[in-house]
C-alpha cells in the first residue's frame, strides 16, 4: 500500500470508516453549484454527480476531445457522440457486444431490474436478448 500512495495523491479511508473520496466542485462557492467525485466504497467505487445549489450535471468519459460515454441526468446512457452520426465508412465509434459460434444456453449471472443483456449468435445470424427467463432473438440479414 505505501508503494502505491508514494505515487501520487491518494484518499484514504478516516478511522473505522470504509469510504475514501476525491471530490471537484464546478463553482468557487460549493453550495451554489455541483459536486463531481470518485468515491471508494467497501463494495464499490463510483463515478458521481450531485447538484448541491447548482444543476444536475451528466457524468461524460471523454478520450481526446470526443465523448465516448455518458450518463445523462435522466438516466440515459449514451454510447459515443451524442452530436453527430457515425459516419458509413466509420473505422471507430462502435458499441461492441458479445458474440458466440451458436445460441447463447447460459444464465447470465447479473440480476438487475428494467434492463437485458444482448448477444448475437454469429452461426446462425441472430441477435439475442435475455428477458422472463429465457433468450428470445431476431433473425439478422
Amino acid at each position: 500500500m505505501a508503494s502505491l500512495l508514494a505515487r501520487g495523491a491518494a484518499a484514504v479511508p478516516n478511522g473505522t470508516s470504509t469510504t475514501a473520496a476525491y471530490t471537484v466542485y464546478n463553482n468557487s462557492t460549493p453550495a451554489n453549484g455541483t459536486i463531481g467525485a470518485l468515491v471508494a466504497t467497501a463494495t464499490d467505487v463510483r463515478v458521481t454527480s450531485t447538484p448541491l445549489g447548482g444543476s444536475q450535471l451528466p457524468i461524460k468519459l471523454i478520450l481526446n476531445t470526443t465523448q465516448a460515454l455518458s450518463c445523462e441526468t435522466n438516466s440515459d446512457v449514451v454510447v459515443g457522440a451524442a452530436s453527430a452520426a457515425l459516419a458509413t465508412n466509420a473505422t471507430g465509434g462502435w458499441l461492441w457486444v458479445t458474440t458466440s459460434a451458436g445460441a447463447p444456453t447460459g444464465t447470465p449471472s447479473g440480476s438487475y431490474t428494467g434492463i437485458a443483456p444482448i448477444h448475437i449468435d454469429t452461426t446462425n445470424g441472430r441477435l439475442y436478448t435475455r428477458y422472463g427467463g429465457a433468450w428470445h432473438y431476431a433473425a439478422l440479414t
